[in-house]
């Protein structure tokens, strides 16, 4: 891969793009192949998802009694 691909700031731009709009058209606007554009977007959640805590560590329960939860509503 060229070095324009490794930058971060080139990498947030492809994934930035890629929410928003298709591969292809990332591709396009971007010159480059969409199966690039698919690498980078790979690098980039494997990086986030290595550097961020699990999403279920803070997980809180939260019981619901939905006859009570119903009585409530209607009166």
């Amino acid at each position: 891969m060229g070095g324009k691909l490794n930058k971060p700031l080139a990498r947030e731009r492809y994934t930035w793009l890629s929410v928003h709009t298709s591969r292809s058209t990332v591709a396009e606007y971007m010159r480059v192949e969409w199966h690039t554009v698919g690498g980078i977007c790979q690098r980039v959640y494997k990086d986030l998802k290595a550097n961020s805590p699990s999403r279920f560590e803070s997980l809180v329960n939260i019981d619901i009694d939905e006859t009570s939860y119903k009585k409530a509503i209607s009166t």
